[in-house]
């Protein structure tokens, strides 16, 4: 069996010029002289409905931001 590599990973949202959200979920992964470094994995635009149903499925929960340490 193959090993497998795990790389812990990042989400970034944001407004695009236009106005639309977008989702990019990218590894971490170290780079040269151990720089933690973000490979994009993949992207997503939303319509404004869809940005109102993510909205709406996220309430009342919480993500954790940072390194994780309280």
């Amino acid at each position: 069996m193959a090993d497998q590599t795990f790389f812990p990973q990042a989400i970034a949202w944001g407004r695009l010029p236009n106005g639309k959200f977008f989702l990019n979920l990218a590894m971490q992964i170290a780079g040269p002289g151990g720089k933690l470094m973000r490979v994009p994995v993949t992207s997503f635009i939303l319509t404004k409905d869809e940005e109102e149903r993510l909205k709406a499925s996220l309430t009342g929960l919480h993500i954790v931001t940072g390194n994780g340490r309280n």
